[in-house]
């Protein structure tokens, strides 16, 4: 297990230092089995200093910065790898087993909804090629958001059947996020990361524009 001391940063309290040291060991654990010792070492610098406190979808530019061709037919595998090891660590989304029981809706009024047009218009600003190919790929997925049987369910039938969400479906807002970031690594996968972050883009900015409630889609970022 690779592990380093973190940059000092003044700024930041004992809890935000050890919450900043474990990410990074999460960060250098994903990308170990991808890149060289000089490249993770190079890799960790660069995400101290521009990366760590952006949002998880800014990965892909961070990987864009390490990656050469030695690496570049796997991106979207290390993409994938630094999700799950972020949504693992203790600040990220990782699934507790209090997620994992159905729950009621608690200060989340207008998520679903939300969660649903972003999916919905990430989808359909696809080719039905391509959005087939992101269908099954999220599909495949959604096991690993180790959500509950009945959520599961739902969602595996909003992408692989193309049906509603149901009006008594509830999901946590953090594993919101972690589909989300599913759905991105398939577009990654399917486009390659600049076409995805311009679907994902526009997206955003027409959920922005149809959405009339009090739950912002940034939130879901």
């Amino acid at each position: 297990m690779l592990v380093n001391n973190p940059l000092k940063r003044p700024h930041l309290n004992d809890d935000e230092k050890e919450m900043f040291a474990m990410k990074r060991m999460a960060i250098a654990n994903a990308l170990a089995p991808y890149l060289s010792q000089e490249t993770l070492e190079e890799a960790l610098i660069i995400w101290e200093h521009k990366y760590a406190h952006q949002p998880t979808f800014a990965l892909q530019r961070f990987i864009s910065e390490f990656c050469d061709n030695n690496v570049a037919g796997q991106r979207s595998k290390i993409l994938q790898a630094l999700f799950l090891a972020l949504n693992n660590s203790p600040n990220g989304s990782a699934a507790t087993e209090s997620e994992k029981i159905a729950t009621p809706p608690v200060l989340t009024q207008g998520a679903t909804s939300c969660f649903e047009l972003l999916l919905t218009n990430i989808l359909s600003s696809l080719t039905h090629d391509h959005q087939q190919k992101v269908r099954l790929l999220t599909t495949q997925q959604i096991e690993t958001l180790k959500l509950n049987t009945i959520i599961t369910r739902d969602l595996k039938a909003f992408f692989s059947q193309g049906y509603t969400l149901p009006s008594s479906f509830y999901m946590e807002v953090k594993a919101m996020r972690r589909c989300l970031n599913l759905v991105y690594v398939a577009l990654c996968d399917v486009l390659g990361p600049v076409k995805a972050d311009a679907v994902l883009h526009n997206a955003i900015n027409l959920t922005e524009q149809q959405s009339s409630g009090s739950f912002s889609v940034r939130e879901l970022l």
